[in-house]
């Protein structure tokens, strides 16, 4: 018959191994999740950082696009006020033309 303290100490050891299995295995599990949870972050960190490149990229061509309307837009009103001040242009040099001939004899001394 064992003794009961030799029975007892054994009983002890037991769960002092099985307290030392369970932290070991804990402690291999937290590690392990640690990890899990670092690589979850570096992926999701990288998705983030492609969907604003996108999100950049997209506004980006927007901004450009609007810039390029607006410089067509600007251009084209250019261009219509250069044919009205040429077409004014015109009509005045007409009168100018007529005014200088009918002017001449009165210019010239006679």
């Amino acid at each position: 018959m064992i003794p009961m303290s030799e029975q007892l100490f054994k009983e002890i050891r037991s769960i002092e191994a099985e307290a030392e299995k369970i932290i070991s295995d804990s402690e291999k599990q937290s590690s392990e999740i640690i990890q899990k949870a670092h690589n979850d972050a570096f992926k999701l960190l990288s998705e983030k950082d492609a969907e604003l490149k996108e999100l950049s990229d997209k506004t980006i061509k927007a901004v450009l696009s609007e810039i390029s309307k607006s410089k067509e837009k600007k251009l084209e009103k250019s261009k219509q006020a250069i044919d009205e001040l040429r077409a004014m242009a015109n009509k005045r040099k007409d009168k100018s033309v007529n005014l200088i001939l009918d002017n001449l004899p009165e210019l010239i001394g006679e």
